[in-house]
């Protein structure tokens, strides 16, 4: 499968560099019963993909490296914030 040779490869480059890790998101694709692919070609994600997967990187972010009000702040967006 496609993705796996991509993911694959994703985590020997990531190896390479000390402040970036790898975010499994191949299980929202594999276990969804929701249409999460792009109608075109069915290989990139739609927008509810795409969600899921800001959800999954989100969620998975490490707090006390970035900060919570960091990630609070950036979840608000620039109108919030002068």
């Amino acid at each position: 499968m496609i993705m796996n040779e991509w993911n694959e490869s994703g985590k020997e480059i990531i190896e390479e560099y000390d402040s970036a890790y790898f975010i499994e998101i191949a299980d929202i694709f594999e276990n969804s019963e929701e249409d999460l692919l792009y109608a075109e070609d069915y290989f990139h994600p739609n927008d509810r993909g795409y969600e899921l997967i800001a959800t999954r990187i989100y969620n998975d972010m490490d707090i006390t490296t970035i900060g919570k009000d960091t990630l609070e702040a950036s979840a608000k967006g620039d109108d919030d914030q002068e």
